[in-house]
């Protein structure tokens, strides 16, 4: 009878060891994953990070040459009227004074 007792204590010493190891090692597997998903989400995120970056020095680049056309016909258009107002004002010196 003892000896069948103590066969039955040994079982459950293990079985309550299993229980114990097995939680750890998921755990420890857990932290290693989680070490190496930042490891790589770093290197994943600085190459991503370039490339949005290069895409928006592109997008810069292409709407300042679509832009440029127009902001020189406005920059042009406004040289015109200021020295059509200011001949106006050297032949006109009166109306000029009166607006």
């Amino acid at each position: 009878m003892n000896t069948a007792r103590d066969i039955a204590l040994v079982f459950l010493s293990l079985e309550a060891l299993v229980m114990g190891i097995v939680p750890l090692l998921l755990l420890a597997a857990a932290a290693y994953g989680t070490h190496r998903l930042h490891r790589w989400l770093g290197q994943a995120l600085r190459r991503l990070t370039e490339h949005i970056e290069a895409i928006a020095r592109k997008v810069e680049r292409l709407s300042g040459r679509i832009a440029a056309p127009f902001i020189t016909a406005r920059s042009r258009w406004r040289q015109i009227d200021v020295m059509r107002r200011a001949l106006a004002h050297t032949i006109f010196p009166a109306r000029s004074k009166a607006r």
